[in-house]
């Protein structure tokens, strides 16, 4: 790397390459890289009635029959050089009442990890359409059908090509570039994000004290507001007590360049802890140490038995709403699955198509729990801790998972650009919990019943004011052939409020999916 180059001159020249490499890698490049291509297309028609289409207070309520004509396409591939799952839908929404115009939605889910040279230049790339809600103020939309002001298009993609290099036994190192890029229809300025970091860490040569250096740097840049540098390195070193049993700790320096309420923005940070797995199925990693901020702690614990997969994790960083965005933070449903089936089905391929499909026939939601975030250009501190439990049977499957997340702003309210709607400083200070249980009872090899209860809370810690989301789904899915399966669902919805008015939905839908 030149001399003063800067992470913002790297970008100029090197997006537009990486840019035209991503493409052609998702789209051109299975059978080059070895991998198997499948497309399947799909259609999905859907019809709901509810009765309050525009979450409206008491007294308020509109219902409205909508239709929902939905055709899209699965692409994957998986080869020994290529992983590239996308799923693309065009969604139409017909409102027969005439509660709202006729909208179209586009949503996106896509990702590829490819090795272009053997051994050495390796590229993730990944890509999102889709809808959410804006801030946890007001009606929370548990739907797309639902027409508020309080949800928007969200746009995303990552492309992030990287170089590693083994030393033999020695030495592993990795040189990474990463750009994003996260735009909103509303509410959030569009920002790009682009970051270098270079890890070098021990091989199986030191066998009792293993070690660990890295440094990265990242610049976020609003249209609207002020830009964000963050920059952190550390020394990581890790003592082998037992095979099963290691012992850990870092130090490092890290330092932030915006406007903040913590004081100093740079700092030296340390943690020490521990990592154990007393069996291939079970693991736990916890520190402790001091950062900026103050203390600081993480703890993730894991257990997989042949019929359940339970998790336990806390975590607490200094980040913004768009790496979230880029990058999701919550429990994900296809994961837990995933996990359930591994000693079923050990092809990945295959297992992740069995857990798509079965996600498509019952219904379910992609992720078990939620906090929504504020759509906001503030940098917040977030500890976030998440738990949860997956249990499969012959007929059952139980999926139960419980969230606390704290929220605290780092920057002052006279410089938190694009903050949406609100009080900046009542508001942005908050603490969400939340719990959510699915349980799907296979009837027959070709009926589910399947069950979803969630609640959710948030605290606004500066006013003392709460708001409460609550949410009970019944429905039953059934697969007529092959590539022909149904559902009718019946849900609820009811939520109350200090701070906006509360509403109550009930709705019901039938919907038909068809693969070609």
């Amino acid at each position: 790397m030149a001399k003063g180059l800067r992470v913002d001159e790297i970008r100029k020249r090197s997006f537009p390459l990486t840019s035209t490499v991503a493409l052609a890698t998702m789209v051109f490049s299975p059978y080059a890289l070895g991998a198997e291509l499948r497309i399947v297309p799909e259609a999905t028609v859907r019809t709901t009635y509810t009765d309050n289409v525009r979450l409206a207070p008491s007294g308020a309520e509109k219902g409205d029959f909508v239709t929902e004509l939905a055709p899209g396409v699965s692409i994957t591939a998986d080869g020994p050089r290529l992983k590239l799952n996308l799923g693309y839908a065009m969604r139409f929404y017909n409102y027969a009442n005439g509660t709202a115009g006729n909208r179209l939605q586009h949503d996106l889910d896509a990702g590829a990890k490819a090795e272009l040279i053997e051994d050495l230049l390796f590229l993730d790339t990944t890509a999102s359409v889709n809808q959410q809600n804006i801030s946890p103020v007001g009606s929370q939309a548990t739907s797309n059908i639902s027409v508020t002001d309080n949800r928007t298009t969200v746009k995303t993609y990552l492309i992030s090509p990287y170089l590693r290099h083994n030393f033999g036994s020695t030495a592993t190192s990795e040189l990474r570039y990463t750009h994003s890029k996260v735009s909103a229809d509303t509410a959030l300025a569009t920002s790009q994000t682009d970051g270098i970091s270079l890890s070098l860490n021990s091989g199986p040569a030191f066998r009792t004290l293993g070690w660990g250096i890295s440094h990265s740097s990242q610049k976020i840049r609003l249209n609207d507001a002020q830009d964000a540098d963050f920059s952190k390195s550390s020394l990581n070193l890790q003592y082998v007590v037992t095979p099963q049993f290691n012992l850990t700790a870092s130090t490092g320096y890290e330092k932030y360049n915006y406007s903040t309420i913590i004081g100093d923005a740079a700092g030296p940070s340390y943690s020490g802890g521990f990592a154990w797995r007393p069996t291939e199925r079970t693991s736990i990693a916890a520190s402790a140490g001091r950062r900026l901020y103050g203390s600081a702690y993480s703890l993730d614990t894991s257990l997989r038995s042949r019929q359940s997969v339970w998790r336990v994790k806390y975590a607490e960083d200094i980040t913004t709403t768009q790496s979230q965005l880029v990058l999701p933070t919550t429990i994900s449903t296809s994961d837990f699955l995933n996990s359930l089936l591994l000693s079923r089905q050990p092809d990945a391929a295959l297992r992740q198509q069995e857990v798509d499909d079965f996600i498509a026939r019952t219904g379910l939601p992609p992720s078990l729990s939620q906090p929504v975030n504020y759509f906001t250009n503030q940098i917040f501190l977030q500890k976030s801790l998440q738990a949860s439990v997956a249990i499969t049977g012959a007929k059952n499957t139980v999926v139960l998972s419980v969230f606390d997340l704290l929220r605290d702003p780092q920057v002052v309210a006279n410089n938190a650009e694009g903050f949406v709607g609100i009080n900046q400083t009542a508001t942005t200070n908050t603490r969400q919990r939340g719990a959510n249980a699915l349980w799907t009872w296979k009837v027959t090899p070709l009926t589910n019943v399947n069950f979803n209860a969630s609640y959710a809370r948030t605290k606004f810690r500066t006013t003392g004011a709460e708001q409460d989301l609550k949410l009970v789904s019944v429905s039953m899915s059934k697969r007529f052939q092959p590539k022909l399966s149904g559902i009718v669902e019946v849900r609820h919805a009811r939520q109350s409020s200090d701070v906006t008015g509360a509403y109550n939905e009930n709705a019901i839908a039938a919907s038909v999916l068809m693969k070609f």
